[in-house]
């Protein structure tokens, strides 16, 4: 009837505006992370063999240097290697993981990391 067509078309209405919103929301949080994801390709692109082996030397790396490592790791489903603390307890050793795993071969790396982003981005 007249009365449902009028109904069902005040809920599209709705519906339409609500995506609509959602749309635009949407696209702003877009523009205001692009500018982040061109700057993170451009170091990517920066990234050199010598600058991987010298992460790779550190004894002890700064704990954004393991933070990142921690986040390569999981992004590329690698399982840490697992090591014994002081205290005797077990404890994923991402740094290990990264040497043995990820700094062998810079390119893959890189590539890997850009195949990633643009898997994520299109999937």
């Amino acid at each position: 009837t007249r009365i449902d067509a009028v109904a069902e078309e005040k809920t599209a209405s709705a519906k339409q505006q609500e995506c609509a919103k959602l749309e635009r929301d949407t696209q702003a949080i877009l523009d205001e992370a692009t500018p982040a994801l061109e700057q993170a390709l451009e170091k990517l692109n920066e990234l050199t063999t010598s600058k991987i082996n010298e992460v790779a030397k550190y004894p002890k790396p700064p704990q954004g240097v393991l933070l990142t490592l921690k986040g390569l790791c999981i992004l590329f489903q690698l399982k840490p290697v697992m090591k014994t603390n002081e205290a005797g307890k077990k404890e994923p050793d991402y740094l290990q993981t990264a040497k043995s795993e990820l700094f062998g071969n810079v390119t893959q790396l890189q590539n890997r990391m850009l195949i990633f982003h643009k898997k994520e981005l299109s999937g």
